[in-house]
């Protein structure tokens, strides 16, 4: 998908030693100068009795010892936090203090699975404006992102019911997300495809929900379109 290519793109620019951001070495809790507004760390954590407010963008990546994010009060001013294969995330809780994020993108190594308690405490970010979350929550609800009202990009994974992105949507009509409008055709025309005509498979909205062909599968589509449509309003 093209929110993974972004997210591996971000990961390419870090590797090749982006001069604008700070760069820890694997494991090291060297800390960036008071000029530096971007900090990248490898298999670390940040110092939770630190402060840096000078930071803005934050990238952490590969740490095994994330489970949470009390050390985020370390951090006044971030508006960007990009986190990548720390697969050990199991809630957010401590994020709520990033009152000035804007972008919030969390995604696991290749092969693994995050799995999150609940994005509630996402509720707090009232200027977030992108969201990219590649997993699943135990409570498997998205009323957290509801009330974030300056919201313009999102991706989740699909793996809430449809009546739970049904209702995301009708909150948010005018955010784009993979999974919105009940459908999403042709989601891998070089592998998914019908095995009675050949056509490019579709995926619905929702946990569970079966590889449908357009052509095959119309009355079942159908179905499914008529009951995601008449999701209640916000």
């Amino acid at each position: 998908m093209e929110t993974a290519g972004r997210v591996f793109e971000t990961l390419d620019a870090l590797k090749s030693a982006d001069q604008n951001v700070f760069q820890s070495g694997r494991g090291s809790v060297v800390e960036p100068a008071p000029t530096c507004s971007a900090w990248h760390m490898r298999g670390a954590l940040p110092n939770s009795s630190g402060t840096y407010p000078q930071i803005r963008r934050l990238f952490l990546q590969d740490c095994s010892q994330l489970h949470t994010f009390t050390w985020a009060k370390s951090f006044p001013n971030l508006e960007k936090l990009w986190v990548y294969g720390s697969d050990k995330i199991s809630d957010l809780e401590g994020i709520q203090v990033a009152k000035c994020l804007k972008s919030l993108t969390i995604w696991p190594s290749f092969s693994a699975t995050i799995t999150l308690n609940s994005l509630s405490p996402i509720r707090s970010l009232e200027n977030l404006e992108e969201l990219v979350y590649s997993g699943r929550t135990r409570d498997g609800s998205l009323e957290a992102l509801n009330t974030l009202h300056n919201l313009k990009t999102v991706f989740f994974s699909n793996s809430y019911s449809w009546q739970e992105i049904a209702l995301f949507e009708a909150h948010h009509p005018t955010v784009g997300f993979p999974w919105k409008g009940g459908v999403f055709p042709a989601a891998n025309p070089g592998l998914l495809k019908c095995k009675s005509c050949g056509a490019a498979q579709s995926m619905l909205t929702g946990k569970g929900l079966r590889l449908a062909c357009p052509t095959c599968d119309a009355a079942y589509i159908e179905k499914h379109l008529k009951r995601y449509n008449q999701r209640p309003s916000a």
